[in-house]
C-alpha cells in the first residue's frame, strides 16, 4: 500500500512540474502602443538566431526555442511582456 502512495505521490508532483513548463500567452492589455486602441494581441515568435542543435539521449533533438510577444492587430508594432 505504501508503495502505490508513493507512486501515486510521485506522478502527482510530475505532473505539477510539466504544468510549469507549459508556455502560456502573456497579458497584453496595456502592453502596446497608443495607437493600437485596445487590438493588441499575443503571438509566439521564433528566437533568432537559433541555438545549434541539442542531441538529447532519446533522439528528440527538435527542440525550437520560441518566445511570445504581444503584437498591435492594427500595425506592425512588437513589444516583450
Amino acid at each position: 500500500m505504501a508503495r502505490r502512495r508513493d507512486a501515486m505521490l510521485l506522478l502527482g508532483l510530475l505532473l505539477v512540474v510539466a504544468a510549469a513548463m507549459v508556455s502560456r500567452p502573456p497579458n497584453c492589455t496595456g502592453r502596446c502602443a497608443p495607437s493600437c486602441v485596445g487590438h493588441c494581441e499575443a503571438v509566439v515568435r521564433p528566437v533568432h538566431p537559433p541555438p545549434p542543435p541539442v542531441q538529447e539521449a532519446d533522439g528528440g533533438g527538435d527542440y525550437k526555442p520560441v518566445r511570445w510577444e504581444c503584437k498591435c492587430r492594427h500595425y506592425r508594432l512588437v513589444t516583450n511582456p
